[in-house]
């Protein structure tokens, strides 16, 4: 990680012993709040009101636009997405999935 020389200094000022969380490190950790709360809405959904086998179709759609990573609106961020959706459908994959889902939750609400 590339720190400013702005950031430097205030590290080297801080107490010893004191946590210093600079600008960019909170940005980051509201983002992966944002993501989780999104991931864990998406598969909720998927879960409660998609059907057994369309669960299985919509994560492979989901893969297929994985693959397409460098577009805008699809990303890589559907591909393990889609193998969770996939998973949900597989009894003994279900149990995992749901653990990561109430990770994703406590998460999401810290």
């Amino acid at each position: 990680m590339r720190t400013t020389p702005a950031e430097r200094r205030h590290r080297r000022s801080a107490p010893s012993g004191v946590a210093v969380i600079t600008v960019a490190e909170s940005k980051r950790a509201k983002l992966a709040r944002k993501v989780a709360a999104l991931t864990y809405r998406i598969l909720l959904w998927g879960d409660a009101r998609l059907p057994l086998g369309a669960r299985s179709v919509v994560g492979v759609l989901f893969m297929v636009g994985g693959v397409f990573g460098w577009v805008p609106i699809l990303g890589f961020w559907m591909f393990p997405l889609g193998l969770a959706f996939v998973a949900l459908d597989i009894p003994p994959a279900r149990h995992k999935i749901h653990a990561w889902m109430n990770a994703l939750k406590a998460r999401a609400e810290r």
